[in-house]
């Protein structure tokens, strides 16, 4: 690995590690009120700690982990541990407020369902009138037939008439557009 790759790769660390991009929210919620000469120096100097931090882990690290016998495959382990036991502390906390969004929702659901029925009474004087259609027109068998004849010969009537006074409109129409 050459000097280019190197600096490139731990440049790369470094910006991962630090991720400014991330701390920028934060530092504005933790500087509102302050002003731009005051943000510019917190932002100093929390550069200069996180500088002095990193040099000074960088340095004394291997040392640190030598003193205290831990290698560094232990080191990743209990790291991945940690990663894993916040994974599992926010997926508890999107579950729990799962939980609590689908209780709100039953409540919701349950006041409607015990609600009374808004067009109870409109449905009650339908209901009526359907038994009092149903009441009139119970017929037998031999009164259905007779009265669908009748029906029938009534509506020949009423339709006849219709297409009579239908004829001369029509012709009125084509007498108009002859003329």
């Amino acid at each position: 690995m050459n000097l280019s790759e190197y600096i490139l790769l731990a440049a790369s660390s470094l910006f991962v590690i630090v991720d400014p991009l991330a701390t920028v929210p934060a530092f504005l919620a933790m500087t509102p009120s302050d002003t731009p000469e005051q943000r510019i120096r917190t932002a100093r100097l929390a550069c200069c700690v996180a500088a002095s931090v990193l040099l000074v882990f960088s340095i004394a690290g291997q040392l640190l982990f030598k003193v205290m016998d831990i290698t560094m495959p232990a080191f990743q382990i209990a790291a991945s541990i940690v990663l894993l036991l916040v994974a599992f502390e926010e997926r508890a906390a999107g579950l729990e407020r799962d939980i609590r969004d689908s209780q709100k929702r039953a409540k919701e659901f349950e006041s409607k369902v015990n609600a009374p029925f808004e067009h109870d009474k409109r449905y009650h004087q339908l209901a009526e009138r359907q038994a009092e259609i149903e009441e009139k027109l119970d017929l037998t068998k031999n009164q259905a037939s007779s009265q669908v004849e009748a029906a029938s010969g009534d509506e020949r009537e009423d339709n006849s008439q219709k297409q009579s006074e239908a004829k001369p409109v029509k012709q009125s129409r084509r007498a108009a557009v002859r003329v």
